[in-house]
């Protein structure tokens, strides 16, 4: 990828949380963890902003939820 079109990894993780509740119109239920809503969560091994962008590939889903309900607790390696 030319790093012209690259973007800064906190602005990807926004886009895949808050900004998808937006477009979806469900950013005040949604796309945050916050009392009243009813979030999709992933449970990682580490935190990827802490990890070479290249190793992002070796971080871990531990677990899931939809809609705050956990659905699986799963080890990807």
């Amino acid at each position: 990828m030319d790093p012209a079109e690259r973007i800064p990894l906190t602005d990807a993780l926004e886009a895949y949380s808050s900004g998808v509740a937006h477009q979806a119109f469900a950013h005040t239920a949604r796309g945050a963890l916050r009392p009243g809503s009813g979030p999709d969560l992933v449970w990682l091994d580490t935190d990827p902003r802490h990890v070479d962008p290249h190793d992002l590939r070796s971080v871990r889903v531990l677990g899931t939820w939809v809609a705050g309900v956990r659905r699986a607790a799963t080890v990807r390696s």
